[in-house]
C-alpha cells in the first residue's frame, strides 16, 4: 500500500494531527488540519466558505497530501473523492476524552498556545460531547462517505494499531 492522498477522520483527541504527523514524516507528505482551512486562526472564526472552499481546492491540487479532520459536511467531499485511503480512527471515549482535558489543561496553563479547540469551559463540554457521541454519529456518516466514493478505508480503535499502521505504510 503506497497511498499519497490521505484522508484521516475521527473525533477530536482521537489523535488525528499526532498520526498525520507521523505519516508525513515517514511518507514526506504535507499535512492539512481542516481546521485552518475552516476558521481563521487569530480568532478561531469561521472563514466565508467560498474562500475556505478556495483553500481546499488549492490544496487538492498536489500531487499528494493528508488532510485530517472530524467534519462530514458536503464542503470535505472533494477531498475525499481524491483521496487514495481513508482512516477512521475510533479511539475509546476515555481515552479521546483524557487527551481533550489534556489539550485544555495545557492551554489554560500556556504550555500550548494554539488557538483552536478547547479554550473555554464551554468549548471542552462541546468538544467532550462530541466525542461521547462520536460512535453513534459521526462514526457513522464518516464510514458511509468512504463508501460512498468506493475509496479503501481503514479503521483504527487503538494506538498499538496506529503504530503498526505506520510501519506497514513505509
Amino acid at each position: 500500500m503506497n497511498p499519497n492522498k490521505i484522508y484521516i477522520m475521527g473525533p477530536p483527541g482521537s489523535g488525528k494531527t499526532s498520526f498525520a504527523r507521523k505519516i508525513c514524516r515517514s511518507k514526506k507528505l504535507k499535512n492539512y488540519d481542516l481546521d485552518d482551512i475552516k476558521f481563521r486562526e487569530n480568532k478561531y472564526k469561521p472563514i466565508a466558505p467560498q474562500k475556505r472552499n478556495q483553500k481546499l481546492q488549492a490544496i487538492l491540487k498536489h500531487k499528494d497530501w493528508i488532510i485530517e479532520g472530524s467534519y462530514a459536511s458536503p464542503w470535505i467531499k472533494p477531498a475525499i473523492k481524491k483521496a487514495d485511503l481513508i482512516l477512521i480512527l475510533k479511539m475509546p471515549f476515555l481515552t479521546t476524552a483524557k487527551r481533550i482535558l489534556f489539550r485544555y489543561l495545557k492551554r489554560k496553563i500556556s504550555l500550548d498556545k494554539s488557538k483552536k479547540g478547547a479554550g473555554t469551559l464551554a468549548d471542552l463540554k462541546k468538544l467532550l460531547g462530541y466525542a461521547k457521541t462520536y460512535e453513534n454519529n459521526y462514526f457513522i456518516k464518516h464510514k458511509r462517505l468512504a463508501k460512498e466514493y468506493r475509496k479503501p478505508c481503514v479503521i483504527i480503535s487503538s494506538t498499538s494499531e496506529l503504530n503498526h499502521f505506520i510501519k506497514e505504510i513505509k
